[in-house]
């Protein structure tokens, strides 16, 4: 059970709800400020409104090659 609100979310849960790069590609985010962080101690979380704004300036898919 997740001890922080549910506002916060863990890398692991970021890239579970929000089909989230893995870890290097969500570090590398992090560090071009494409996708915002805070700290709780020692451990990195990803506040959900960041998350939905990350997801929602994601480009459409066109399905077209």
């Amino acid at each position: 059970m997740n001890k922080y609100p549910k506002e916060l979310l863990s890398r692991e849960e970021f890239e579970r709800d929000f089909g989230g790069p893995k870890k290097t590609k969500f570090y590398q985010l992090l560090n071009d400020n494409t996708l915002r962080a805070v700290k709780v101690g020692r451990r990195t979380f990803i506040r959900r409104v960041d998350a939905e704004a990350w997801a929602a300036s994601l480009p459409a898919y066109s399905g077209k090659r």
